[in-house]
């Protein structure tokens, strides 16, 4: 095993890709909102993307605003750029508290989960990418009302966080029911690289861990989970998790080696990118990981 533990920070590469990503979905529909809104389009446009990087996956779904749309976040579709909050819906905690008795029934990753089961029966390999709570929180209030709440409003703020976490281990559990061979998780904008390792420690590790060893024990060998470079690095830093790297002797692309991993026992990989699946695995090294807490 090796276990990092110090000032290691995993280098993204694919920041300009949803951009580029952005104009091919504008070519599959005339009307964009489609795209990120409707079951079919977001099929439709998720298939195109993946003829036109010639990869072996569909990636569903195509932003990464979806969770915190379906908790209420105030989202700008447009053709501008990307989806992206226009405003913060909730001003203080005590607002914030009310996403618990939102009706998540017919929210937006339903549709999403509808469009995964119509490639998976089309028998289309699907990865379904998932925000963390962090990322999704910081389209709903501003995040310096979150940090304060540490301090401040705690229990209040470890009563959203919780809920937040099982609200996405359902959407990552419901995903795989809906086909999904891949959970991609990632929390952006939650990571030690932008808060910094004290408030990492006490607003995003522990929480993290949770949603990473949840979702591995419920899904089990149905699929695997993935998680972003830059979360592993953060969790690294801290000595909480270990990583072995993975030998893979056939020549296949990144992609195919991860689909075939369940099988082989492994369902928790990181220290990479879930971008790279169109790249041979010898130039993206697959790394199991460990949960030591």
């Amino acid at each position: 095993m090796i276990k990092i533990k110090g000032n290691y920070i995993f280098k993204c590469t694919y920041d300009k890709d949803s951009l580029e990503e952005m104009d091919i979905i504008k070519s599959s529909t005339q009307n964009i909102e489609n795209a990120y809104l409707k079951s079919d389009k977001m099929a439709d446009a998720s298939r195109i993307l993946k003829k036109y990087k010639n990869d072996c996956v569909c990636t569903l779904p195509l932003c990464n605003t979806v969770e915190a749309q379906s908790l209420g976040a105030n989202i700008v579709i447009d053709e501008i750029s990307t989806p992206r909050a226009k405003d913060y819906k909730y001003k203080t905690i005590d607002e914030l508290m009310e996403i618990k008795n939102l009706d998540l029934s017919s929210s937006l990753v339903n549709e999403v989960l509808k469009a995964v089961s119509k490639l998976s029966d089309e028998g289309e390999d699907i990865v379904l990418n998932i925000e963390g709570p962090i990322t999704i929180l910081t389209s709903l209030i501003d995040l310096t009302k979150v940090i304060k709440a540490i301090r401040k409003e705690k229990d209040k703020l470890d009563d959203i966080l919780e809920f937040i976490k099982d609200f996405i281990i359902d959407y990552g559990v419901e995903g795989v029911k809906s086909g999904a061979k891949i959970i991609s998780y990632a929390d952006p904008t939650g990571n030690m690289d932008i808060l910094g390792e004290r408030t990492y420690s006490k607003l995003n590790s522990e929480i993290t861990l949770k949603i990473i060893n949840e979702l591995k024990d419920k899904v089990g060998d149905r699929a695997l989970i993935h998680v972003c470079g830059r979360t592993t690095s953060s969790l690294l830093n801290l000595g909480l998790i270990e990583i072995n790297e993975i030998g893979f002797c056939e020549d296949a692309l990144y992609g195919e080696a991860l689909l075939k991993l369940p099988s082989k026992g492994v369902n928790l990989v990181g220290q990479n990118c879930i971008k790279k699946t169109k790249k041979n695995v010898d130039s993206a090294k697959i790394y199991e990981v460990k949960i030591l807490k």
